[in-house]
């Protein structure tokens, strides 16, 4: 299956459509809180009402303790939305207080149920008082300080066995509320016959609805990711900003509340005759594309909202179709796109079969978010495939980033079900889907059912506070402990993992800022931060080597060619015994668990039929890696010596030495390695990787100057390399020619043109939009290759020297004439 052949699909602009302007429906707005009641375990809740059973994060909210009200049951906070139950009671309220019962004024309504404090009698009692909304949500923290009152909730000013009562209220006025998000704008015009664009994109956008507040916010960035009906993802990168309020706008928006608040409680619209303040509503800006070029799109998304807030000679939608339809897709193995807007480039390289799958998003962030030891906890649940995740932040920009990156170190396998990062409000009930999910979301949407219902069977994944919340019952695959620890180590020792320094409160106030202040530590010996810096590449190759040492050399030998396309049982198309025979005793337990998930099955539907041609390259990449982890074991094997003053190759290290063990991988096949994976019925899925021995023996003796790299003297400041990453740095490293990116096309526009903003970014207008010119990158680097061919041949035949040099030099720019060297 060949790969989508644009780069951008489309590029859109989202926001509020204020003629027809809503709220977003939300339940607590419309459904606030009306009563409570305290209730004991042994008795049974009032129809109508919901008891709180547990805190935030899932611990016992019982608001007693055993002497307490002379009895050893325990008592729990009941509240009810519905108008119509206990009438004698029911109320809306805005205050809660909690008091000796003497001391109840006449103005408060006591809660039905006592609470004794020894002899004591103590109530809880509400007032509605009208200068100040009433409650629309209300939960319990501990005060042990492992919890917080989450965020938009207040805590109130008692404890009642230590615990708190936190309330959120409703919204006073208009600009507390959240507005539904729809498509503005957007290029091209008109769907792709084979990728037609979606409206809910609308709603990943803005995740929690558009916004109107009195003072505009920093742009700030979003990226999620989308599945179409094939099973295709499609990936986003957002930014979101401020624009002015017009008067028409304002307008629609007070016409929407009397429209949509028609009894009851109504949110005020801020009253300019008191405050003559300028209002502003939020928008954002999208690019979509099927290549998660998560980093370079955000520098391309930067640059074109800079043009649109700078005056200039082009207007901005030249720029976006220069960037829509004039900045092709990469070549792999040949050539890299180069868009230039300022100083510096931006650039799109597509890994080929011998480079790690494309993974362009910070995978550092993961461990500026959660500690090493939970980053590998997570890890295992993710291999199991039982279980829903969910990851919660306060900034949720930095939710997608850490799902990708999570997601990639199961590779040569991929997670299977439903993927969200980014969990919109409109889409909240996925969560009572019974198969497992990975989804995001803002950490103010978190509810207390969410850690104590027992048949969601849900991890929770605090990104703010490093902490995972894991229901008692869900058990995670059982990994191999040598392989775990050696993965760890390598993590510890290459990658730097757990030198990453967590996000304190500081620090994280960025992470979702569009034009990011960066905080230095000028203050580091360079040293100590070349020691400590942590190594991405290093990373994705610890877990690579992980899943090297689970497969083992050799494991295409037991994929089997099924005689029918329809084949749909996996013991057609792979010998499972077999393959479970051939590992070790100590992991064949991991192998019966793991084969049983669908990322394997997959895997293996991937290895027997015809996959998309990016899916082939990784599977190839990942087979080229098994071949040349186990051949270096080989020669390592056959090494008389480590060090010239080790007597063994085993105990080869002291001090700060690395031992052979951290180098090679435990052999446990002596099968031949040479096969490669391919495809059934001549079907080319993955081309044929025929490893001969002299090509391994090149590579070795490549690396044989890093495996004294590898090794660190005694007292040196060198930081420690591993052989396996070096092997990727250098298949990643290779030089590839680079075709820039024309400027926008400045053709038909009237010399006395200028671009002037009037708007944070303005509606694309017809008159500007032009023709894009043709660009078939692949042509071209034929054309110019043949070229350069042809110019290098006459120059073999040339006798005069200096007809010689012109030859030459006519090959260098025929290449040059398309690309100029990336110097990669």
């Amino acid at each position: 299956m060949k790969r989508h052949q644009r780069l951008v699909e489309y590029f859109i602009t989202v926001g509020i459509e204020f003629e027809s302007v809503a709220p977003i429906n939300d339940d607590s707005i419309s459904n606030p809180i009306r009563a409570l009641r305290i209730v004991s375990e042994k008795e049974c809740v009032p129809d109508g009402y919901e008891r709180i059973t547990t805190t935030v994060t899932g611990r016992d909210a019982s608001l007693t303790k055993k002497g307490m009200m002379n009895r050893s049951s325990r008592h729990y906070l009941c509240y009810t939305r519905d108008p119509d139950i206990d009438q004698q009671h029911n109320s809306l309220f805005t205050r809660v207080q909690y008091v000796r019962v003497k001391d109840v004024a006449a103005d408060w309504t006591k809660v039905p149920g006592p609470i004794m404090n020894g002899k004591t009698e103590y109530r809880l009692c509400t007032k509605n008082d009208h200068s100040m909304p009433p409650v629309a949500d209300i939960c319990l923290i501990t005060m042990d300080g492992k919890e917080s009152c989450p965020a938009g909730y207040f805590e109130l000013g008692f404890t009642i066995n230590a615990l708190a009562i936190c309330l959120r209220l409703l919204p006073m006025d208009a600009l507390d509320l959240r507005y539904q998000t729809c498509i503005l704008d957007r290029y091209p015009r008109t769907d792709y016959a084979n990728s037609p664009l979606s409206n809910t994109v609308a709603v990943f956008c803005q995740p929690s609805g558009a916004d109107i507040r009195l003072q505009p916010s920093m742009p700030t960035f979003l990226s999620f990711v989308l599945t179409d009906s094939e099973g295709r993802k499609m990936y986003a990168i957002t930014v979101t900003f401020y624009d002015k309020l017009e008067e028409d706008e304002e307008h629609h928006c007070k016409r929407a509340l009397e429209l949509h608040y028609t009894e009851g409680f109504r949110p005020a619209w801020p009253d300019k005759e008191k405050s003559p303040r300028q209002l502003y509503h939020s928008k954002s800006v999208c690019i979509l594309s099927y290549y998660p070029f998560f980093l370079s799109f955000r520098e391309a998304l930067k640059e074109i909202y800079r043009l649109a807030n700078s005056p200039g000679k082009i207007p901005i939608e030249r720029y976006i179709i220069n960037l829509c339809e004039e900045t092709p897709l990469p070549i792999p193995s040949k050539c890299t796109v180069r868009l230039l807007y300022a100083h510096k480039p931006i650039v799109f390289r597509i890994p080929n079969e011998d480079e790690l799958p494309l993974l362009d998003s910070n995978i550092k962030k993961i461990f500026c978010c959660l500690h090493l030891s939970n980053v590998l906890r997570l890890f295992k649940f993710l291999m199991t495939q039982k279980y829903k995740i969910l990851f919660t932040s306060s900034h949720v920009s930095l939710i997608t980033e850490i799902c990708e990156g999570l997601t990639s170190f199961m590779q040569p396998f991929e997670w299977q079900f439903t993927y969200v990062p980014v969990l919109p409000y409109s889409v909240f009930g996925i969560l009572d889907a019974p198969v497992p999910v990975l989804v995001g979301m803002h950490s103010s949407r978190l509810r207390p059912d969410f850690y104590s219902d027992p048949e969601k069977e849900l991890i929770i994944v605090d990104l703010d506070n490093n902490t995972l919340h894991v229901p008692p019952h869900c058990e995670s695959i059982e990994v191999p402990p040598h392989i775990y620890k050696s993965l760890k180590a390598d993590l510890k020792l290459y990658a730097k993992a757990d030198k990453v320094e967590l996000f304190d409160k500081e620090s994280i106030k960025f992470v979702d800022s569009a034009f990011n202040v960066q905080i230095s530590h000028d203050d580091m010996d360079d040293a100590v931060a070349q020691r400590t810096m942590f190594n991405a590449i290093a990373c994705r190759a610890a877990f690579y080597k992980f899943w090297i040492k689970l497969m083992g050399p050799s494991y295409m030998h037991f994929v089997q060619r099924p005689e029918y396309d329809d084949i749909m049982d996996i013991d057609d198309m792979f010998d499972i015994d077999g393959f479970i025979g051939a590992r070790p005793k100590n992991i064949r337990k991991f192998w019966r668990q793991f084969c049983e998930t669908q990322a394997f099955q997959k895997f293996v539907e991937d290895l027997t039929f015809t996959a998309s041609e990016d899916r082939s390259n990784a599977l190839t990449s990942f087979w080229k890696c098994c071949q040349y982890e186990y051949k270096m074991e080989e020669n390592l094997d056959a090494a008389p010596t480590v060090t010239p003053n080790s007597p063994n190759k085993q105990a080869s290290v002291s001090g700060n030495n690395v031992s052979l063990s951290s180098l090679s991988l435990g052999r446990s096949d002596s099968n031949d390695v040479s096969q490669s994976p391919s495809t059934a019925h001549n079907k080319t899925m993955i081309h044929s990787t025929k490893l001969s021995s002299d090509h391994l023996n090149a590579n070795n003796n490549n690396s044989s100057s890093l495996m004294t790299l590898s090794r660190v003297r005694e007292g040196s400041a060198a930081p420690v390399v591993d052989v396996f990453t070096e092997y990727l740095k250098e298949k990643a490293s290779r030089a590839l020619q680079a075709f820039q990116v024309p400027q926008a096309n400045e053709a038909d526009l009237d010399e006395s043109y200028k671009f002037e903003v009037s708007s944070a970014f303005p509606v694309m207008a017809e008159k500007f939009m032009i023709a894009a010119r043709a660009v078939d990158l692949s042509h071209m680097y034929d054309a110019a290759a043949a070229a350069a061919d042809a110019a290098e041949e006459d120059a073999k035949h040339s006798s005069d020297e200096v007809k010689q040099q012109q030859a030459i030099t006519r090959a260098a720019r025929s290449m040059e004439a398309m690309t100029g060297e990336d110097k990669g």
